[in-house]
């Protein structure tokens, strides 16, 4: 497979990339003559997007644009090719278990994505690996970031092949989406600290 080139520091990034593709496509080509195939719920998902130089906000939005794929037999037929709705790594098992039928119990703070309103724009707290304390809740085509010792902002955005962001200035709902944020960092920080997360025997944790 030829290296992409004519793209700077970047050619290394987008040569990945182009093996990825490559690979997953393969995968697929092969897998799509086999007996499990149409038995199977294939989940595919990035670890991160694809950032870039310039900052729409105070948080690297474009980091954290990653495609959820569920391929499977009936859900292109059920749900479309595409739904826009803003998730994150917490609704990505309550969404298999949906696909999957029956009673389900689990202990994920997350949501089923595919079962949600049709004008649901979802929502997802965001945060940067690492030591930044940056915060972000992000709801449809807004976000509210959070930087540490600063006061919270509020955006629309865009992603895409043109993204922007636009901000806002007293928004009527700002007030309850810092109160969303705050009550979630506090109640996951005291699920962690508590030992209240997962599951202990087969029952919930405490």
């Amino acid at each position: 497979m030829a290296p992409v080139s004519g793209f700077g520091d970047l050619d290394q990034r987008l040569t990945a990339m182009r093996y990825a593709d490559w690979a997953l496509g393969r995968f697929f080509e092969r897998a799509s003559h086999s007996l499990y195939f149409k038995d199977t719920l294939f989940v595919v998902v990035g670890d991160h997007g694809f950032g870039s130089r310039e900052q729409l906000t105070e948080m690297d939005l474009l980091r954290f644009n990653v495609p959820l794929l569920l391929i499977g037999p009936g859900v292109q037929e059920k749900f479309g090719t595409r739904r826009d709705i803003v998730g994150t790594q917490l609704d990505i098992v309550p969404t298999i278990m949906g696909r999957l039928g029956g009673a389900v119990r689990h202990q994920c703070w997350g949501r089923d994505l595919l079962d949600q309103p049709a004008d649901s724009p979802g929502f997802g707290v965001i945060k940067p690996s690492g030591g930044d304390q940056t915060v972000a809740l992000v709801s449809g085509d807004r976000v509210l970031v959070q930087p540490p010792g600063l006061a919270a902002k509020l955006y629309r955005y865009r992603l895409g092949s043109d993204p922007a962001s636009q901000p806002l200035v007293a928004a009527p709902d700002e007030a309850a989406l810092k109160r969303q944020l705050s009550a979630f960092l506090q109640a996951a920080t005291a699920s962690l600290l508590e030992d209240t997360a997962g599951v202990s025997d087969g029952k919930p944790a405490r």
